[in-house]
């Protein structure tokens, strides 16, 4: 699909030239509150085995899918809700199930169809494939998402994309440099906390949200990262170094225990819950930086934070985001490659086994969904867990293309 210059596609019309499953990439972050009440529940059997389960759920993501990428009609903005933060979690269980579903040569060549096509929405002043960047999107009615991190887990997407599939010279890197530019720049003027930290939501003109959040920064870290390594450009290691020192030193990080809180208000608040994602991607990042710049105490302050959060979240897992868990084991393993501690190994797998095996409990036999409080969860949530159990059978080795 070739889009001319200044001509605008309409949303039917981009389904149908891009097809089923570029418009279940492209599209699938148009995703209505689905999680209606489930059927009878039948447990999953005994036994089964880690594979057999990350199909079953990736097989009743994509019957979900399939119902909720067509439009109904001209009311559709009315009638769903856009969640960019869920369809970067479906582009990234599609990534995590390529090496499992033993079909890579057909799973490839779909998922290069889907970001090419997507990203031939450039000429129409459409960011290519980070669906919510507000500067580009904010004339075409197509996304109401400004959060910085959602186009950061877009990003990670991309990033993971290219190094599996692609190559350094891949004009996808263009897209995500360009991207990343925007959002590691948008910290604003200054604040009054002495920090230089990128803000939760964009900045546009009438935003009142000035937070900056441990999420719209440490992922941004690993981004920096991959693109030092995917380009051998030395200034993205050093933005990489410098957004981690701002981090660590904004109050975010509670020394006392070593995890990271959620957010910091314009008037130096802090938001002191501790979530699991804001534990993976602050370890994942300073492996990166440990690996990149050769520092030990990169590493070093890896291993402490995830010894403090196996400790804090051991078991408590009945009403943590699905998602949550993805991103911070997804991160906890590749740690498991770099640490020489063979004890904070083992605990990272038993805790990773223990987790899936609590989540086996919510996954209904029948129809693959995963169920709790007696309601099917959302799609991004349910593409997280095919991703966790995608992930149980990933060898140790290939570890580092999980981030």
């Amino acid at each position: 699909m070739r889009q001319q210059a200044g001509e605008k596609l309409s949303r039917r019309k981009f389904l149908e030239q891009t097809g089923t499953l570029a418009g279940i990439f492209a599209l699938s972050q148009i995703l209505p509150k689905d999680n209606q009440a489930a059927q009878e529940f039948r447990p999953l059997g005994e036994g089964t085995d880690a594979r057999s389960v990350a199909e079953l759920l990736y097989s009743s993501l994509k019957r979900r899918l399939e119902k909720q990428t067509v439009f109904p009609s001209s009311n559709f903005l009315k009638q769903t809700r856009i969640n960019d933060f869920a369809y970067s979690q479906v582009v990234t269980a599609y990534l995590d199930m390529g090496p499992v579903n033993g079909s890579l040569p057909a799973w490839r060549k779909g998922l290069t169809s889907a970001v090419e096509n997507f990203t031939n929405f450039q000429n129409a002043e459409i960011y290519p494939l980070l669906a919510s960047m507000p500067r580009k999107f904010q004339n075409h009615n197509l996304v109401r998402d400004v959060y910085n991190d959602d186009n950061i887990w877009d990003m990670l997407d991309i990033l993971r994309y290219v190094r599996q599939y692609q190559s350094a010279d891949s004009p996808l890197l263009q897209t995500v440099a360009a991207v990343y530019d925007i959002i590691k720049d948008d910290t604003g003027s200054g604040d009054s906390c002495g920090v230089k930290l990128t803000h939760w939501k964009s900045q546009q003109p009438g935003e009142t949200n000035h937070d900056k959040n441990t999420v719209s920064n440490a992922p941004l870290v690993t981004v920096a990262l991959r693109l030092y390594g995917l380009t051998g450009r030395r200034d993205y290691l050093a933005q990489g170094e410098t957004i981690m020192e701002n981090l660590d030193r904004s109050g975010l990080l509670d020394r006392r225990d070593n995890l990271y809180m959620d957010h910091i208000t314009p008037g130096c608040a802090i938001a002191r819950e501790k979530y699991s994602y804001n534990q993976g991607t602050p370890i994942g990042a300073k492996v990166l930086l440990y690996k990149a710049a050769k520092e030990e105490r990169y590493l070093h302050e890896a291993e402490q934070t995830a010894r403090s959060a196996l400790r804090f979240y051991n078991g408590g897992w009945q009403d943590r985001s699905i998602t949550f868990m993805s991103i911070f084991y997804r991160n906890l393993l590749l740690l498991t490659n770099a640490t020489e501690d063979s004890v904070l190994r083992e605990a990272i797998h038993t805790s990773f086994r223990q987790y899936t095996s609590f989540l086996k409990t919510e996954i209904d036999g029948g129809t693959g969904g995963v169920v709790r409080q007696g309601k099917k969860v959302d799609i991004g949530q349910q593409a997280s867990a095919a991703s966790l159990f995608a992930m149980a059978c990933w060898p140790n080795k290939l570890y580092d293309l999980l981030v």
